[in-house]
């Protein structure tokens, strides 16, 4: 896991990733506000699980851009779990449920994303899947 994030990830995750969540430049700028603070949590824990708590635990951070904001500093192995991305992956029975926030889900879901991913001729990434989510999701859910 990378232990640092630049302006330009940030930019990338809300701009290229997320451009239609609600407030998306509002939650940008936050983040940008914050980058040392992120960058430090980044440092401080190897473990994504730990980490995704970390950044639950910022104020207007939460679970969905703290797993966004693991997403872009490992783009192969992790997963931005926003309400389509949830929603789509419970759709297609990929996860049980919504609580990656739970023990080790956080990455025990992205690799069961990862991996439907991988098996798909489709796709070529997560973010390809986390594309089709935002197109085809039809049962938003946000993660716990």
């Amino acid at each position: 896991m990378t232990n640092q994030l630049t302006r330009q990830d940030i930019l990338w995750l809300f701009d290229e990733v997320w451009p239609r969540m609600e407030y998306a430049p509002i939650h940008r700028d936050r983040c940008l506000d914050r980058l040392q603070v992120i960058n430090s949590l980044f440092r401080r824990y190897s473990n994504a699980n730990d980490l995704l708590r970390a950044l639950d635990a910022l104020d207007d951070v939460g679970l969905v851009i703290g797993s966004g904001l693991i997403f872009i500093a490992n783009r192969e192995t992790m997963v931005p779990f926003d309400k389509y991305t949830m929603g789509w992956a419970l759709q297609l029975k990929i996860i049980p449920d919504n609580k990656i926030s739970r023990d080790n889900n956080y990455t025990v879901y992205s690799n069961k994303v990862v991996g439907y991913a991988q098996k798909r001729t489709d796709l070529h990434s997560v973010l390809d899947f986390v594309r089709e989510a935002n197109d085809k999701c039809q049962f938003p859910l946000s993660p716990e």
